[in-house]
């Protein structure tokens, strides 16, 4: 006859192991968030000097070295700020403006710019200035976008939005 086998050491060393595997794993889910907010932070700040550089070297000639404006519109004006978000300026800076001086930058355009380069040229716009809702949507408008008054500061803004009835509108 054989001996009796006590698997009562096994069981408790595995149960002892994988509750200890269970523990470290919430603790590494309660320190994740901290850890993401951490990386995300650093990697702004890399952006947002790679999109001052690319801002510099390929938007100031026109747009002034503070988004004031050369021969192209400011940049850094309120109502311009308050009309584009970053949706709308990506699109500007990608493809340009049809029938102005401002070229399409993006790559997928014919442009020098990849779509990285272009995500951080965008938050450069802003230069000088308190920053800003990065969507329409969550940013009330004032006044409606047909009954707003057209300048030369806002041009680029509104014939963005508007897009196609704007076209249609005026032909």
């Amino acid at each position: 006859m054989r001996p009796k086998e006590d698997y009562t050491r096994l069981v408790v060393t595995s149960f002892s192991l994988t509750l200890a595997i269970f523990v470290a794993f919430q603790v590494y889910l309660l320190r994740e968030p901290g850890r993401i907010a951490t990386v995300e932070a650093h990697d702004k700040v890399i952006a947002v000097a790679a999109g001052q550089s690319l801002f510099q070297k390929n938007c100031a000639l026109c747009h002034g070295d503070q988004g004031k404006g050369n021969s192209a519109p400011a940049l850094n004006d309120k109502t311009f700020l308050n009309t584009a978000d970053d949706d709308t300026l990506f699109n500007v800076v990608s493809a340009g403006v049809p029938s102005t001086e401002m070229p399409a930058w993006n790559s997928a355009h014919g442009g020098p710019l990849t779509d990285e380069d272009v995500k951080q040229v965008v938050p450069s716009c802003a230069l000088g200035n308190p920053p800003r809702l990065t969507s329409a949507r969550h940013r009330p408008m004032a006044t409606p976008i047909a009954d707003a008054p057209y300048t030369p500061m806002c041009a680029l803004s509104v014939m963005v939005i508007r897009g196609k009835a704007l076209t249609k509108q005026w032909r």
